[in-house]
């Protein structure tokens, strides 16, 4: 009898405790906010240069608050040059090549993944050796073949060296391997065309993958600065060129609060792009890690 009421109240007594949080829990989120704040700050700093005056962002030490903030930067800025076209000059430049790695290296990829051929492995092999070559190291051949084909200052010779390539077909092989070969021989037994599989099966099962590659190429080809820095003139500069040309040649009369106003103007689009579709990263990535 005694052992049944001490089981009682033991049982009550432990509903009205409040829970313990474990110290290593505590601790971990603790590292966690600590690190977040420390990858966070420096853009917290951009946007809040952007918003100073001259005069605060040339004091020491700097300012980390505004006193005031200061919406005209954004005014100024855009009274300094055509904004509005560089900012379109770098949305043709992103967004072409970003479709165009869309199809074609989807295309390459469901080439190399499900179909065989002579001589597959060695073409696999060439195209992933691309990927060993930086892209600084391959911007000078690349300008002497644009200006021997006349194509300096045009939107041609921006995007066409960059309508494809390595990595990006090597992530679309290795994600559309994992798809079901019988589901291709099933369509090829209906009848359908290899086109009409590419569009018809393999696009839509990879879309998680294309997702991934679309973010990608977006955020590389849109923050991309030495290519269109060498082969862009005038009104056809792209956004990154534009801003770094803020900064001028001295550090000291910078005008840096327009510099974190064109920075926030940069980061914007792929900020936003990249909240509406995280969600695919991780799935779109889990079959490109197959070898």
């Amino acid at each position: 009898m005694f052992s049944f009421f001490h089981k009682f109240q033991t049982k009550d007594s432990n509903k009205n405790r409040s829970p313990i949080i474990p110290v290593w829990t505590i601790t971990v989120y603790t590292v966690l906010i600590l690190f977040a704040v420390i990858a966070g700050f420096p853009l917290f700093f951009i946007a809040s240069l952007s918003l100073q005056s001259f005069k605060e962002v040339s004091r020491f030490p700097p300012t980390i608050v505004p006193h005031s903030l200061r919406f005209i930067n954004y005014v100024t800025l855009f009274a300094k040059g055509p904004f509005h076209r560089y900012i379109l000059n770098s949305f043709i430049f992103a967004g072409t090549l970003t479709i165009s790695h869309i199809f074609l290296s989807t295309l390459a990829g469901y080439i190399l993944a499900k179909f065989d051929f002579p001589f597959k492995h060695v073409i696999t092999v060439f195209v992933l050796s691309t990927m060993l070559f930086p892209a600084n190291l391959r911007a000078i051949p690349l300008y002497i073949l644009v200006v021997k084909l006349g194509l300096v200052n045009s939107y041609a010779g921006l995007i066409i060296p960059f309508l494809t390539g390595g990595f990006t077909i090597f992530i679309m092989r290795q994600y559309i391997l994992s798809i079901p070969t019988e589901l291709i021989e099933a369509a090829r037994a209906d009848g359908a065309s290899e086109f009409g599989i590419f569009l018809g099966i393999i696009f839509p099962l990879a879309k998680p993958a294309l997702t991934v590659l679309a973010i990608f190429q977006f955020t590389l080809r849109w923050n991309m600065l030495l290519w269109p820095l060498i082969v862009a003139r005038g009104d056809l500069m792209t956004l990154p060129v534009v801003v770094a040309q803020l900064k001028g040649t001295t550090e000291r009369f910078a005008y840096w609060n327009l510099i974190g106003a064109g920075s926030m103007l940069l980061l914007f689009p792929t900020f936003v792009l990249f909240l509406l579709l995280q969600r695919y990263i991780i799935k779109g990535t889990q079959g490109a890690i197959k070898f």
